[in-house]
């Protein structure tokens, strides 16, 4: 042994360079093994805490000279508050593996570099700044970027790592910039890269794991991953590989964007996969291909709230790409599956899922700095191959109504194909089943399929609907009418179209099963079968609306007289307009200052403008035909003590060519029967589609017993209707707003019954009346013409008819003998005979009165003649005359206003002075004749003489002595009549 040590030194000393290289070994040894561990665990610290708010620690470092690893454990980087400290960064182990390649190289080479279990706390302070930013430099401002002259980038320090390693690694991530603070903790995160290097143009294959643990979830605990494999270039920067992240949970994703969103998830998953390109050469160029976006069992409530407002099974993205550089976007394929949204107007009128996200400042300068660079880049290609849409559903719910409006859309399907941004329609399909959910087993089916241009706004339609209840709208009805829609199933099928902002649609329209009524008094308006419009052709452009065929079937019209006062009749079309829903202005509320006012009025000359712009756009509407089929017009009035019931039964017609052009006039005919027995029938001409109204029709009915209207005859006239026929030939004219009517009356065998009480009767005789209308075949023949402006406030068409019809009436009560006259061809008054005075010889002028009387009577045999013997002051004075006469003829004295003996006779008898001239003579005869005394019975004997004359004349003019009766005498011996004539007075009943 002692001999091997001295060679050794022998040969060291005669070799002086072994002895340098050990003496330098051995200070490697003591520098890397003893000195350098000392030196950094010293140095550490302060390198990585220069600031007095942080603290650092370094628990050991070990340096392996032999195998060149270097190992620090324990390192921590604490900041400080006051005397507590907080975690900012950590680990737990740091081991490199130097290799001597490094030197041939000429870069750090590491075999290896382990990180384990290392920690981060990324803070975001409420300024939302960084923790870290105040130990930064601080970014020059614009004055200073613009002094200093761009440097050349810098080479990156030269490294190879065969192997890099995270183990476990953590972060806590806080963020108190937010309304509410968000704390998330991510890992534990495994992350292997191989071949790393910061040399120019070496790339390296690696992959990174992260396992991130979701806790507090209202599902529970899961596990959300995060996996990428691929390589990486660091100069230039280049990387390539494919991410997948699979389990997220939407939740985790809200607690961090909570205050954006008025709801949170109470479920759902995301999984995001995709390959990638990234190179940062000159610009930023990204490529995502094979992309999978999937998103499941999400359900999204209010905040606060269990129940779930959107629920979705499945959504999926597959075959997206994006190529940033060209600014392409492509999906191969979107799908949904099990969607359901509750979607809800509130009371306030906003929509509840509208406010989704909430709506957070923008900086103006940022909002210049978008718009700026928007208007800079060039527009994206988009392409969607298709967009599907299955077993989802929709219930809808408008709360701004009372009761609310609710529907729901079930079997929801959608399919889109072909999306773009171009100029390619794409092709579209809908489909779903709608129903009320007071009603689910009245369902109603849409089915939609066409194309559609996103640039121009082109959409062209096939839409099937079916059976849709029109009933669900009655809440928005119900505050401005009493109208009740109680049943209306609604169809519509045709092909719609949308291009240059104008609508077209052909097609055809139904509405089915209709019952309406009127809620205030609970009163049926109208019901049937069904409304149909065939072959509907609009074309907004064109401002043309065109149909082929109206068909009214089986329609009940029902027109009820409920009750009667002062004010009118009260109908079951009375008060369908609420009083509460007049044209009051509609108020608008400043955003600002929250005030109220009117809108602005218009002024005379806008509203003019507007008016003749109107006019200039007038819409031509035009109807081939409106066919009627078996439709019934009810009518009742139970207004009256006794109702009466009106009914137009087997309604059918056509109604030809309507049109709303000037000189268009349609042809009707329509055909009905009333009562189901009295035929009924409407022909002529009309154009109600027309600004200048055009009417020329006849309405004529044949043969209705006039007891149905026996109720109306009683409580207005006091006698009913027992018997008897009416015929009507009505014939309307209005050219403009003029009416001419002429309604020609037919009543055939009218008898009436006897009299009754009735307050609201007008207490006229009747009976008389129809005697002196009706012909001795029972027949009476009324001419009714009627003339006025319908645009009078005045002129009511119904009223003006029935005064006519009274004042007939009226009249031949008032005037019979005139209307007698008439029968006769004769002007003549009849109502009186006249007599020569103080004898029973008809006066010349009577003669003719016989024939004309006896003749009219002929024609009304049902009607009887009073005659009543009448005398008067000349019949006195005639017989008073006579008998002074006699008495001077007894005295042989001859009548001589000239002869003494006669003007003697007078002053004896007068007791007055002898005349002296005939003319006095004259006047003193006169006084003494009317101091004449009558017999007591001989004017009533005049009297009755007259009238046994009168009937015997009549007789003999062949009129029925049963129909002749004679009356009391009227005397009358105070009235002097005027003429040597004296008449009797006849009366009729």
């Amino acid at each position: 042994m002692t001999q091997l040590k001295d060679r050794l030194f022998s040969q060291i000393k005669k070799h002086p360079a072994i002895t340098t290289l050990i003496t330098f070994y051995l200070i490697y040894l003591l520098s890397a093994g003893l000195i350098l561990p000392y030196v950094l665990k010293q140095k550490l610290p302060e390198w990585l805490a220069p600031y007095p708010e942080l603290q650092a620690s370094v628990e050991d470092v070990r340096f392996n000279p032999f195998l060149l690893r270097l190992s620090i454990d324990g390192l921590h980087v604490d900041e400080l508050k006051g005397t507590d400290t907080s975690k900012l960064i950590g680990l737990k182990q740091i081991t490199a593996n130097l290799q001597l390649s490094s030197i041939f190289h000429q870069a750090l080479v590491l075999s290896e570099l382990t990180i384990d279990t290392p920690y981060a706390r990324v803070t975001k302070a409420q300024d939302e700044g960084f923790i870290w930013d105040a130990w930064l430099p601080a970014k020059p401002t614009t004055e200073q970027q613009t002094d200093v002259e761009p440097a050349e980038a810098s080479q990156p320090f030269p490294v190879m790592i065969d192997a890099f390693n995270f183990n476990k690694a953590t972060v806590d991530f806080e963020d108190f910039s937010r309304k509410t603070p968000f704390k998330k903790h991510i890992g534990p995160m495994d992350l292997a890269l191989t071949n790393l290097s910061t040399l120019p143009n070496d790339e390296g294959n690696y992959q990174l794991t992260i396992v991130l643990p979701q806790t507090d979830l209202p599902q529970g605990d899961q596990t959300a991953e995060f996996h990428w494999q691929g390589n990486i270039g660091i100069h230039p920067f280049f990387s390539e590989g494919r991410l997948e992240l699979n389990q997220l949970a939407v939740r985790t994703l809200w607690d961090y964007i909570q205050d954006e969103v008025y709801y949170e998830p109470l479920n759902g998953a995301l999984a995001v996969s995709f390959d990638y390109q990234l190179l940062t050469k000159d610009t930023l160029d990204l490529v995502l291909n094979n992309g999978r976006i999937k998103l499941s069992n999400l359900a999204l409530a209010g905040k606060g709230e269990t129940e779930a407002v959107v629920e979705l099974t499945s959504q999926e993205i597959n075959g997206l790409f994006f190529d940033l550089q060209s600014k392409q976007v492509s999906i191969d394929q979107t799908k949904t599956s099990g969607l359901s949204v509750a979607a809800e107007r509130l009371s306030d009128g906003s929509i509840k899922l509208a406010k989704l996200f909430a709506e957070r400042p923008v900086q103006e300068k940022v909002k210049k700095q978008v718009k700026q660079e928007t208007q800079q880049e060039k527009d994206w290609q988009v392409t969607v191959s298709e967009i599907l849409l299955e077993d989802s559903d929709l219930a809808l719910q408008d709360s701004t109504t009372t009761p609310p409006v609710q529907l729901n859309l079930d079997q929801m399907t959608a399919k889109i194909e072909d999306l773009t941004l171009t100029d390619t329609p794409a092709n579209f399909s809908v489909s779903f089943v709608s129903h009320r959910p007071s009603q689910p087993e009245q369902q109603s089916h849409l089915k939609l399929e066409g194309d559609f241009v996103i640039p121009s706004k082109e959409v062209n339609l096939q839409l099937d609907l079916k059976d849709f209840p029109v009933a669900m709208i009655q809440p928005y009805l119900t505050p401005l009418t009493e109208l009740s829609i109680d049943n209306i199933l609604f169809d519509l099928n045709g092909q719609a179209r949308l291009k240059n902002d104008h609508v077209s649609f052909d097609g055809s329209t139904q509405l089915r099963e209709i019952k309406l009524t009127n809620q205030a008094h609970s009163q049926a308006i109208l019901a049937g079968e069904g409304l149909y419009f065939e072959g509907i052709h609009l074309n907004q452009a064109q401002k043309s609306l065109k149909i082929d065929e109206i068909l009214l079937d089986r329609l009940l019209l029902p027109v009820t007289i409920m009750s009667r006062d002062e004010s009118g009749a009260l109908t079951n079309f009375s008060d369908l307009v609420k009083s509460n829903a007049s044209d009051t202005p509609e108020k608008h509320q400043d955003s600002e200052t929250g005030a109220t006012s009117a809108p602005e009025s218009t002024s005379t000359s806008e509203s003019t403008s507007t008016s003749e712009s109107t006019a200039e756009e007038e819409w031509l509407v035009e109807i081939g035909k409106v066919s009627i089929r078996d439709n019934q017009l009810q009518f009742s009035d139970r207004g009256i003590k006794e109702p009466v019931y009106f009914n137009i039964e087997k309604l059918n017609g056509v109604i030809d060519q309507l049109s709303s052009k000037q000189l268009s006039k349609a042809d009707i005919r329509l055909a009905g029967e009333v009562n189901g027995y009295a035929p009924f029938r409407v022909t002529g001409k009309i154009n109600p589609l027309s600004e200048q109204a055009y009417t020329n029709v006849e309405v004529s009915m044949s043969d209705i017993a006039l007891s149905t209207f026996s109720p109306y005859s009683s409580h207005f006239m006091n006698y009913p209707l027992t018997q008897g026929k009416l015929s009507t030939d009505l014939v309307y004219k209005l050219n403009q707003s003029e009416l001419v009517a002429d309604n020609k009356l037919f009543i055939d065998q009218l008898e009436l019954g006897n009299y009754v009480e009735s307050d609201a009767g007008l207490g006229l005789p009747l009976p008389l009346a129809i005697s002196l209308l009706q012909t001795n075949s029972g027949e009476i023949d009324i001419n009714l013409p009627i003339k006025g402006n319908l645009k009078d406030p005045d002129f009511k068409y119904g009223q003006v008819v029935i005064n006519a019809l009274l004042n007939i009436i009226t009249k031949a009560i008032t005037s019979p003998f005139q209307l007698i006259a008439n029968l006769a061809g004769s002007d003549a008054d009849l109502s009186n005979l006249e007599f020569l005075a103080g004898t029973s010889e008809l006066a010349p002028d009577s003669q003719n009165k016989i024939t004309e009387l006896v003749t009219a009577l002929k024609k009304r045999e049902s009607l009887k003649l009073s005659v009543m013997g009448q005398t008067d002051g000349a019949d006195s004075t005639t017989f008073k005359a006579l008998a002074w006469r006699r008495f001077v003829d007894q005295q042989g004295i001859t009548v001589d206003y000239q002869n003494p003996r006669y003007q003697a006779l007078l002053a004896k008898h007068s007791g007055q002075a002898l005349p002296q001239d005939p003319i006095k003579t004259q006047a003193l005869e006169q006084s003494v004749i009317e101091q004449q005394a009558l017999a007591s019975n001989q004017l009533a004997a005049l009297a009755q003489e007259r009238a046994v004359k009168a009937r015997r004349l009549l007789v003999d003019a062949g009129l029925s002595e049963k129909r002749i009766f004679i009356k009391a005498s009227a005397l009358e011996q105070t009235t002097q009549s005027s003429s040597n004539a004296v008449g009797i007075k006849l009366e009729v009943k």
